[in-house]
């Protein structure tokens, strides 16, 4: 089975694990809505954000911090299934 280097979501750009999980315009949207939700939208990845450098940036209060990265965690992980679900089905 061939495989294209773009995106499987987007097709826009190349897959990386970063476009993937947040620079994809599916990523951007998918986090946009949790944040925003979750009342924290300055959460959002930037276009072009590199995973580390984002998830390292967050300023997460400690009293959050659990609550946060199991919330990220989650997000991240159903990214993860939607591309394979789009891949490989």
């Amino acid at each position: 089975m061939p495989h294209s280097p773009a995106c499987p979501l987007c097709d826009q750009e190349p897959e990386t694990i970063s476009h993937l999980l947040l620079g994809c315009v599916f990523a951007r949207q998918v986090w946009s809505a949790i944040t925003g939700n979750w009342g924290k939208p300055q959460w959002t990845p930037t276009h072009g954000a590199k995973l580390v450098q984002w998830w390292t940036s967050l300023n997460v209060e400690t009293r959050m911090r659990k609550e946060a990265w199991t919330v990220i965690t989650l997000v991240a992980w159903t990214i993860w299934k939607h591309r394979n679900d789009v891949v490989f089905n």
